[in-house]
């Protein structure tokens, strides 16, 4: 009886292993790493894992996000961009300085000098298609 239990407990801690080491192989290395960054956080901090923390990175991510996904079209597409970064700079700069010059003489005229950002980002990524 204790043979037939003992078996049955190396077999499952086998039939374990086997499902990390599948999983590991088909998934990679990085949710694995995410899985244990987010333990090892939790267990440091008491306000990691508050719903105000979440928002915070989820709202401080979405620039990335957008970014990472056009890089993702643009390698979709059989092409590898490595301007992406450059261009965020550019538009953000661009909107700031224009965002900082409105707000003196106009101060409800925000979008203007967000939409003249976008438009600079238009015109480089434009420019640099037709180059």
């Amino acid at each position: 009886m204790v043979d037939s239990a003992e078996k049955n407990a190396a077999t499952q801690t086998r039939s374990a292993m086997t499902l990390v080491k599948t999983g590991f192989v088909r998934l990679g290395v990085l949710p694995f790493l995410l899985v244990i960054s987010v333990i090892v956080f939790s267990f440091m901090s008491d306000r990691y894992l508050t719903t105000n923390n979440l928002m915070n990175v989820a709202r401080q991510s979405t620039y990335l996000t957008l970014v990472a996904m056009g890089q993702m079209l643009a390698l979709l597409t059989g092409g590898f961009d490595l301007s992406v970064g450059t261009m965020l700079a550019v538009t953000s700069v661009v909107g700031a300085l224009a965002m900082s010059g409105l707000y003196a003489a106009f101060p409800d005229l925000a979008w203007l000098a967000i939409t003249g950002g976008m438009l600079v980002g238009f015109g480089a990524g434009f420019y640099r298609l037709h180059q």
